[in-house]
C-alpha cells in the first residue's frame, strides 16, 4: 500500500511538472505576442498592409503553438485545480481564440482589404463585383470576432492574477471593439450590392436632419434626396424640402399609442417630427407616407443622416470650393450649412441656401473616387453615434440592419441594454439648439430593501445664446414665439428611456417633483419633462428609475446625437 501510494504520488509531482513545463512553454509563446502588438497598431493606422499581413502570420504561428499546448488532456486536468484552475482556463481561452482570430479573421480580411482598395468608385458607381467577393470573408471574420467577445467576457478577470488578468482584459477590450466593426462591413457587404441595384434598380430616399432644431434621432427632417441606384451607380433623382409637404390636421399614418401618449399627433401631422419617434421603422413609415403623398414614387429604402455625418464624407472626398472663395469642409460644414443662414439670411435665402450646399456634397460624393473600405472608415465614427440610420422595404435587407447601430436609437438601446437613453426634442419651433448646452450624468444607487438598484440620470440644459436673442435673431431662428415660446428661450421636451423592465422613479427639475408623461416605447418606459430657458438660463432635469433585478446594473447612457457633443459629468446624487 506504501508502495502504491509513493507511486501516485510520484505520478502527481510528475503532473505537476509537466503542467509546469508546459505552461512555461505557452507564457514564451504569449510574451513573444506584445511587441506584435505594437506593430500591428503601426501598420494598421499607416494602412501598410504588407507589414499588417507579416505580423498576422507572426502571431498566428505563437497563437496556433500555444493553441496546440493548451489543448492536451493534461491542461483540462490543471483547469479543473482550486484556486489556479482559472488561470489555466483563461490561458486557454485566449490562445485558442487568438490563433482563430489571425488564422479566420485578421489574415484573410488582409486580402480582402486588398481588393476593395484597388476596387475603388469613379463617378458614383462603386464595383459591386468586389463587395460580392468580399462576403464570404467577412462573415467568416464576423463570426470569429463575436464567438471571441463572447468567450473573452465570460472570463472573470478578478480570479486571475495579474499578467493573465491583463494579459484578457487587453484581448477582450481590443475584441470588444472590434467585433461590431467587423459585423458591419459583414453586413454592408452582404445588403449594399441589391440596395445599389445589383439586380434591379433602387430608389433610396435620404433624410438629412438638421440638429438645430433637435428630434429624438438627431434633428428636424428638413431635406431631401432621392438618389437612384442601377448596377452601382448613383445618382440624384430628385430633391425636395420640408416646405412642400404640408401640415396636416391629423397623422399622416396610425401612431403607436406609447408614441402619441409621450409626444402627441403631431408626430404625424408634420413631417419635420420624422424622426421623433425612437423606433426607426416608425420613422421610415412616416417618411415614405409622407413622400408618396406628394407624388413621389414609393423608395426602396430610407436612410436618414444628420450634418455632422455629412461633415464626416467631406473629411474623405475633400473640401469643396464655393462660390464666395471659401472652401466647404469637415471643420466649417455646420457653420456654414445651419449658424449663417439663420443668422444672416430670410427664410427663402436659408431655404436655396442650404438646398444647394446639401446637394452639392451629395453630389461631391457620388463622383468621388473612393474605395468602399474609406467610406467605412468615413463613416464608422458617426453610425457608431447613431448619425445614420437605414431601413429597407426588403424584409431580407431589412435582417440584415436589424439590432445594429444603423437600425435607429431604439435598436442602439436594445443593443446596449441595461442602458438610459435620453432624447431631446425641441419645443420652440425655431433653430435655437445651435445654442444649447447639454450636461448629462448617470448614477446607480444601492438604496432599496429588495436589492434593486435606484438609476438616476441628471440632463442640465443652458441657453447659450445672447441676451439680446429675442431681438437680434430672425423668427425662422427664434420660432417667433407661435409654439407660445417667448423670443429668445429655448424650450425643450427631455425623454429619459430606461432599461427594458424597470420602472419610472419620478422626475424633478431643479429638485422639484414636477409632472410628466409615461408610456413604454420601443419596449423602454420613459418619461418626457419640458423645461423653457431663457438665454442665460440653466435648469436640471433629474430622472430615476428602478432596476427590474437585483444588485448591479451598470447601464450605458446614450443619448440624441448632438451637433456639440454633450458633456457628461459625475453626478451628486442621494437615496430617497
Amino acid at each position: 500500500m506504501l508502495v502504491v501510494s509513493w507511486v501516485l504520488f510520484g505520478a502527481f509531482i510528475l503532473s505537476l511538472v509537466w503542467i509546469g513545463w508546459r505552461a512555461w512553454l505557452v507564457k514564451d509563446e504569449l510574451e513573444a505576442l506584445i511587441p506584435l502588438v505594437e506593430q500591428a497598431k503601426a501598420a494598421t493606422e499607416i494602412r501598410d498592409l504588407d507589414a499588417l499581413e507579416a505580423v498576422a502570420e507572426e502571431t498566428s504561428e505563437h497563437a496556433a503553438r500555444a493553441a496546440e499546448l493548451t489543448g492536451e488532456p493534461m491542461w483540462a486536468m490543471a483547469e479543473a485545480m482550486p484556486v489556479v484552475g482559472a488561470n489555466f482556463a483563461a490561458v486557454r481561452i485566449v490562445s485558442e481564440n487568438l490563433d482563430a482570430l489571425t488564422g479566420t479573421a485578421v489574415l484573410p480580411l488582409t486580402d480582402v482589404v486588398r481588393q476593395v482598395q484597388e476596387s475603388g468608385s469613379a463617378g458614383g458607381e462603386f464595383d459591386l463585383a468586389t463587395m460580392a467577393a468580399a462576403r464570404e470573408p467577412l462573415s467568416a471574420a464576423a463570426d470569429t470576432f463575436t464567438t471571441a467577445a463572447t468567450e473573452l467576457t465570460s472570463i472573470d478577470p478578478s480570479k486571475l492574477v495579474g499578467p493573465v488578468s491583463e494579459g484578457v482584459t487587453t484581448l477582450a477590450d481590443f475584441v470588444g471593439h472590434a467585433a461590431p466593426i467587423v459585423d458591419a462591413f459583414d453586413r454592408a457587404a452582404r445588403a449594399l450590392p441589391p440596395m445599389l441595384g445589383s439586380d434591379e434598380p433602387r430608389q433610396i430616399l435620404v433624410m438629412v436632419q438638421n440638429g438645430a432644431e433637435l428630434r429624438t434621432g438627431g434633428g428636424i427632417s428638413g431635406s431631401f434626396i432621392l438618389l437612384s441606384a442601377a448596377e452601382g451607380r448613383i445618382s440624384i433623382a430628385e430633391q425636395t424640402d420640408a416646405a412642400v409637404f404640408p401640415v396636416l390636421g391629423e397623422p399622416i399614418i396610425e401612431l403607436p399609442e406609447a408614441v402619441a401618449d409621450l409626444y402627441g399627433d403631431v408626430v404625424g401631422e408634420w413631417v419635420q417630427n420624422t424622426t421623433m419617434p425612437s423606433d426607426f421603422d416608425l420613422t421610415a413609415q412616416l417618411a415614405v407616407a409622407w413622400w408618396t403623398n406628394a407624388g413621389y414614387a414609393e423608395p426602396d429604402t430610407v436612410v436618414s443622416i444628420d450634418v455632422p455625418a455629412l461633415a464626416a464624407m467631406l473629411g474623405a472626398i475633400g473640401p469643396i470650393p464655393l462660390d464666395d472663395g471659401r472652401a466647404l469642409g469637415p471643420d466649417n460644414l455646420v457653420e456654414i450649412l445651419l449658424t449663417e443662414p439663420y443668422l444672416t439670411m430670410d427664410g427663402e435665402e436659408q431655404t436655396a441656401f442650404q438646398r444647394a450646399i446639401t446637394r452639392n456634397v451629395f453630389s461631391h460624393a457620388m463622383s468621388a473616387s473612393l474605395s468602399p473600405l474609406t467610406w467605412g472608415e468615413a463613416l464608422m465614427t458617426p453610425i457608431e453615434e447613431g448619425r445614420i440610420s437605414v431601413w429597407s422595404a426588403r424584409p431580407e435587407e431589412q435582417a440584415v440592419f436589424d439590432g445594429t447601430m444603423l437600425a435607429g436609437p431604439a435598436a442602439r438601446h436594445e443593443s446596449a441594454d441595461p442602458a438610459v437613453s435620453i432624447y431631446l426634442n425641441d419645443a420652440t419651433a425655431g433653430k435655437l439648439d445651435l445654442f444649447l448646452g447639454v450636461e448629462m450624468g448617470l448614477v446607480e444607487l444601492d438604496c432599496r430593501s429588495d436589492g434593486r438598484h435606484d438609476l438616476v440620470v441628471e440632463v442640465t440644459l443652458t441657453n447659450e445664446a445672447p441676451e439680446d436673442a429675442g431681438e437680434r435673431f430672425s423668427d425662422t431662428m427664434t420660432g417667433a414665439g407661435l409654439a407660445g415660446v417667448p423670443r429668445g428661450h429655448i424650450a425643450t421636451n427631455v425623454t429619459a428611456a430606461g432599461p427594458a423592465g424597470s420602472f419610472v422613479g419620478g422626475v424633478r427639475i431643479d429638485g422639484e417633483l414636477s409632472r410628466t408623461r409615461l408610456a413604454t416605447e420601443s419596449g423602454f418606459p420613459s418619461s418626457v419633462a419640458r423645461v423653457t430657458l431663457a438665454p442665460g438660463e440653466s435648469k436640471t432635469i433629474e430622472f430615476r428609475f428602478v432596476a427590474s433585478g437585483t444588485g448591479d446594473v451598470n447601464p450605458d447612457l446614450l443619448h440624441t446625437p448632438l451637433l456639440r457633443e454633450p458633456t457628461i459629468k459625475d453626478i451628486d446624487a442621494s437615496c430617497r
